[in-house]
């Protein structure tokens, strides 16, 4: 866990790559920018965010609370952008429904990724029913909170309730390649936080902005 001097410099950190970033894009080249072009929304306060935790029986991980108050309540952000806290609710970002909900006031189940099909499987060897039906159980959905729509169906998640509380998950169900954690390393040792997420997507999008050294 960050200390509050280290949870403010990364703050600050961001601020500082998100204008650098915004200037550079001026014609709105990163993904998903045409969308969201770079505006953030207007920050919440301590009681509205008090007031949403209180209903949904939830705490927020600290460093989502503090971006929701010090640089925005969603808007510009990886791919199609940051969802505003009051639409995290919508398990389908795609087709937001109120009667299809996370439930983020139960535990998140998974502490490991969760792999839809083995690529060296035979497809004989599987029932698609009981695979559809597993997928679909409700639980997929507890202890989150949807924050990005990456398209086509995927989404990237905050845990909000379980042992990866505070920890940014895929839910990539829709082109069947299951639920897993967004990770800085290929083998999942590393999880990534919100900030850490969002910094990250920061750094890469001006990377491919930057002129090519000859």
């Amino acid at each position: 866990m960050q200390t509050d001097i280290e949870l403010s410099e990364q703050i600050l950190r961001i601020k500082e790559k998100f204008s650098k970033l915004k200037n550079l894009d001026k014609n709105l080249k990163t993904f998903g920018s045409r969308l969201h072009k770079f505006d953030l929304n207007e920050t919440l306060d301590l009681e509205t965010i008090s007031t949403f935790e209180e209903k949904h029986k939830i705490k927020l991980p600290l460093e989502y609370s503090i971006f929701l108050q010090q640089i925005g309540n969603g808007g510009a952000g990886p791919a199609y952008g940051l969802a505003k806290l009051e639409n995290s609710l919508f398990a389908d970002m795609d087709y937001p429904k109120e009667e299809n909900l996370v439930n983020p006031a139960l535990p998140f189940p998974h502490t490991e990724p969760q792999i839809m099909m083995n690529e060296d499987a035979d497809a004989d060897d599987f029932d698609e029913d009981e695979i559809d039906e597993k997928w679909n159980e409700p639980q997929h959905n507890y202890g989150v909170l949807r924050l990005c729509n990456l398209g086509c169906g995927i989404f990237t998640s905050l845990v909000v309730n379980g042992k990866e509380y505070g920890n940014m998950w895929i839910d990539d169900r829709s082109s069947e390649a299951g639920i897993y954690p967004y990770c800085k390393t290929n083998d999942f040792s590393e999880r990534s936080g919100f900030l850490d997420w969002y910094e990250t997507w920061l750094n890469q999008s001006t990377k491919m902005l930057m002129p090519k050294k000859k």
